[in-house]
C-alpha cells in the first residue's frame, strides 16, 4: 500500500513539472513576441514652395519671380509647377516646370493689353501621391507708361477716298522709342511700306492726330480715334500740282 501511495505521488509531482514548463515556456515565447521590433511606416514625401509673391506689370510687358522647391520629409518625388486663373491677356510659364527637389523655376507672367486692375492669380504645385495644392498671389496691371507699345505689327488699312474711292491694304505700325505716345504707319495711304507717316496719340481722351507732314511729294493731315485694337483717323492727302485732293475715311484693325 505504501508502494502504490509513492508511485501515485510521483505520478503527480512529474504531472506538475510538465505543466510547470509548459506554462514557463508560453510565458517566454509570449514575451519573445512583445520586443520584437515593430516597423516604422515610409515617411511621406513634403516640400515647400518659397518665392511666391505680389506682383506688378504694365499692360504690355513681363515680369519674373523665382521660384525654390525645397523638400522637407521623405523620399523625393517629381514637382510639377503651373499657374491658374490668369487675367485676359496674361500667360505664366516656368523654366523649368518641373524637378527634383530642390531645384530653382523661373516663373515668366508676360501681359499683353491686359486691362488695368488688380487681380488675383494662383500658383499650383503636385507631385506623385500629394495632389495639387494652390498659393494665391495678386498681380496689378499698371497703365501704359507709353501708349504707342500697344500698336506694333501688321495691320489693314480699309479707307474710303473721294477721289481712289475704297481700297483695303496692309501697313505696319510701330511706336516711336525717341517719343511718348507717337506711332509710324508704314504704307499709310501709299500702300508702299518704304513711305511713312507718323501719328501722335493722346491716352486721356483717346484721340490721334495727324500733324502736317510731307512724305514723298504728298501731304498729309488728319485727326481720329483710338482704342486698344483700332484706329480711325480721317484725313487728307495732297500734293503741290493739285492732281493730288483726297479726303479719306480709314480704319486700321489688326
Amino acid at each position: 500500500m505504501a508502494k502504490a501511495l509513492r508511485n501515485r505521488m510521483s505520478a503527480a509531482l512529474a504531472v506538475a513539472a510538465m505543466v510547470t514548463i509548459g506554462t514557463v515556456t508560453s510565458c517566454n515565447k509570449g514575451g519573445e513576441d512583445d520586443t520584437l521590433p515593430q516597423p516604422t511606416p515610409t515617411e511621406l514625401f513634403s516640400y515647400k514652395v518659397d518665392g511666391i509673391r505680389d506682383t506688378a506689370v504694365e499692360r504690355i510687358g513681363e515680369v519674373r519671380l523665382q521660384l525654390s522647391v525645397k523638400p522637407l520629409t521623405g523620399k523625393t518625388e517629381i514637382v510639377k509647377l503651373n499657374a491658374s486663373d490668369l487675367p485676359l491677356g496674361v500667360k505664366a510659364s516656368f523654366s523649368p516646370q518641373s524637378g527634383t527637389p530642390p531645384f530653382i523655376s523661373i516663373m515668366t507672367l508676360t501681359a499683353n493689353k491686359t486691362p488695368e486692375g488688380k487681380y488675383q492669380l494662383y500658383v499650383t504645385d503636385s507631385a506623385r501621391g500629394k495632389g495639387i495644392s494652390s498659393h494665391p498671389m495678386s498681380l496689378t496691371i499698371k497703365p501704359y507708361v507709353n501708349f504707342a507699345v500697344a500698336f506694333n505689327g501688321p495691320y489693314q488699312e480699309s479707307h474710303t477716298c473721294s477721289q481712289s474711292g475704297p481700297s483695303q491694304f496692309a501697313v505696319f505700325i510701330e511706336p516711336v522709342q525717341t517719343y511718348i505716345n507717337r506711332i509710324i504707319i508704314k504704307g499709310f495711304w501709299t500702300k508702299s511700306w518704304s513711305q511713312s507717316i507718323y501719328a501722335d496719340l493722346n491716352p486721356n481722351n483717346k484721340t490721334v492726330t495727324v500733324p502736317v507732314q510731307t512724305a514723298g511729294g504728298l501731304t498729309y493731315q488728319g485727326l481720329g480715334t483710338f482704342n486698344d485694337n483700332e484706329i480711325s483717323i480721317n484725313y487728307t492727302v495732297t500734293d503741290s500740282s493739285g492732281v493730288v485732293n483726297e479726303s479719306c475715311t480709314a480704319t486700321f484693325k489688326q
